[in-house]
């Protein structure tokens, strides 16, 4: 037992961090910030090649800065102010004066931005020219994977990406269940930690203006009686989530607790929890292990879904993970557990990823809702059977049945959303965009 444990502490240690803004944006800067620490000279012109998926996810998702997105901004602003040290948090140090210079560039079209077709879905390389020569940085398969650094075209530091496998999916159900229940919980402080980041977000959310300002609408409509009270629980789970996406997609100076590469996905995962195990009042030590659950079975459908993709991943893994940990912590049993995913899965599994923007506040919020209902359901005892279209047996077999769908039946939707974005990005200043193969 004890590798198990020793597998699900270095799987939340290394896949529930920090993110400032969005994942997407933000790996787009740590390439550029890192390639300007190899580059000799004034900065003259930035290339960028991007996999389709990370050019959808990153074309309309804000900065760090209240009103500002785009590839070009991000990419010149981590060139330029960015902090290469500080992973995700790469724009943390970015000034208002950086972001006037930079807006500046990009209306000079100083970034190009390349479409490569066939590649890992995470995919960047940033090459940056200056008067005394170039540099270049790429990053694949994960946010802060450097494989390539050159100087001049001469490599410093090279390394094959091969992405393993994650321990967690070689576990059923059972298992896992086993692993939250009794695992020591000394080396799960952060997990607190990230739910009070999240909390943090929620509450900047309600208060200011960001977004589309989903959470405070949700709030104000429960206070004129159109919704029920934003003390019911779910009615609390949809505007806290809405409000902290609300906050962190629109340039809101806050980190987010982000899980598998996503801040939307860690907002998902930790929210609900947190607010079900306030309403129900459940004992602090079951709550920080339903945080633990929740996180655990987002990475570990994530793995069958893949880091970017088709289908929200808020919709398909956070929402898993919300589901299966809510109804543990109200002590349902494994059936129960695997009835309140089957439940999330028939709803859900269909909502497709359209890029990170301000509008993920309605998905995110839909997803964390509908996961939790999806676990009172099932307390009930109220279940889609297995017969039902991608519906498996278990959770396993039903995040293998929708990562079919999603591998194989939903490329030509990805595509098609591709080439939505691209029509309306590729005659405006956010870039000059080609196609590479």
């Amino acid at each position: 037992m004890s590798d198990c444990y020793e597998d699900v502490i270095n799987v939340l240690k290394e896949q529930v961090r920090p993110a400032l803004g969005c994942t997407d944006p933000g790996v787009i800067a740590l390439a550029t910030a890192t390639a300007r620490k190899h580059l000799i000279g004034t900065l003259t012109k930035v290339q960028l090649t991007l996999s389709v998926n990370l050019y959808k996810n990153a074309s309309a998702a804000r900065i760090p800065w209240p009103g500002e997105f785009g590839i070009p901004l991000a990419a010149l602003l981590g060139a330029m102010s960015g902090d290469a040290e500080a992973g995700l948090e790469v724009l943390k140090s970015v000034a208002e004066q950086d972001v006037v210079t930079a807006k500046k560039m990009v209306k000079k079209n100083l970034v190009d931005i390349n479409v490569k077709q066939i590649c890992p879905d995470l995919f960047v390389e940033a090459q940056l020219f200056s008067d005394k020569g170039s540099a270049l940085v790429r990053i694949e398969d994960d946010y802060t994977n450097i494989t390539l650094i050159q100087e001049n075209s001469n490599t410093v530091f090279h390394q094959t990406s091969d992405p393993r496998e994650c321990p967690l999916k070689n576990y059923d159900i059972t298992q896992l269940n086993e692993i939250v229940s009794n695992i020591p919980l000394h080396d799960f402080d952060f997990l607190l930690k990230g739910l009070e980041m999240n909390k943090a977000l929620a509450s900047l959310g309600l208060e200011g203006h960001y977004g589309m300002g989903l959470g405070k609408t949700l709030k104000t409509l429960g206070q004129k009686g159109h919704l029920p009270s934003v003390h019911d629980p779910l009615t609390s789970v949809r505007m806290l989530t809405a409000a902290a996406v609300d906050a962190r997609m629109g340039g809101a100076d806050l980190p987010a607790m982000s899980t598998g590469g996503s801040g939307n996905q860690g907002i998902c995962a930790f929210l609900p929890i947190g607010i079900i195990a306030n309403y129900f009042q459940v004992e602090s030590e079951r709550e920080l292990r339903g945080l633990l659950y929740s996180n655990l079975l987002t990475i570990y459908a994530k793995e069958f879904i893949g880091r970017l993709g088709s289908a929200c991943g808020a919709a398909i893994c956070a929402g898993v993970g919300v589901a299966a940990a809510t109804t543990w912590m109200l002590g349902g049993t494994d059936k129960e557990i695997t009835a309140a995913v089957n439940n999330l899965a028939g709803n859900l599994s269909g909502m497709v990823c359209d890029g990170g923007k301000p509008g993920c506040a309605l998905k995110v919020s839909t997803c964390a809702s509908e996961a939790v209902l999806a676990a009172f359901l099932s307390l009930e005892g109220v279940e889609i059977e297995k017969s039902d279209g991608i519906i498996g047996g278990s959770i396993q077999e039903t995040l293998e049945n929708i990562a079919k769908v999603c591998y194989h039946g939903m490329l030509e939707a990805n595509s098609c959303i591709y080439r939505i974005i691209e029509d309306k990005m590729i005659h405006t200043e956010e870039g000059r965009i080609s196609a590479a193969t």
